[in-house]
């Protein structure tokens, strides 16, 4: 299981079937306030952390604005993510996932949820390079797209 995956199973019904027997057997996930980083060669870095008002005032510190950016994209988020991580999460072509799509488009309508679905769609470098100023910013998050 890749690492970026690990939030998902976390929190999914699988594990919390397993979670009993993987505990009997020693598992146990510890977390970091800092899950993420880049590290460039001219010395410099920037961090990805738990906090929100950390990420802010991270991202600001690289460029005027990238905090603003960051702020706006995680409230955006955070209003549809149970859409956005059931996409992840669910079988798209069963009954869960028509539910999931019928539970969308009364949420949006059919002209908004067709402008979700393609915000969902964008890649990496078009996302990132409308959203965010420096590319340091870049660097530490283009990657969480795999």
């Amino acid at each position: 299981m890749l690492a970026s995956w690990h939030p998902l199973w976390v929190g999914s019904a699988a594990y919390e079937e397993l979670k009993p027997d993987l505990d009997r057997r020693g598992l146990e996930y510890l977390n970091t306030e800092s899950p993420a980083a880049s590290a460039y060669p001219d010395g410099s870095s920037i961090f990805l952390s738990t906090s929100l008002e950390a990420n802010i005032a991270e991202l600001e510190r690289h460029a005027s604005g990238d905090g603003a950016a960051w702020e706006a994209m995680f409230e955006s988020f955070m209003k549809n993510a149970d859409l956005s991580l059931g996409v992840l999460t669910t079988e798209l072509w069963s009954g869960a996932g028509l539910s999931l799509g019928r539970k969308a488009l009364r949420r949006f309508g059919r002209r908004d949820l067709l402008a979700y679905v393609g915000s969902l769609l964008t890649t990496s470098r078009a996302w990132l390079g409308d959203t965010f100023r420096s590319d340091a910013a870049h660097g530490l998050l283009a990657p969480w797209v795999l």
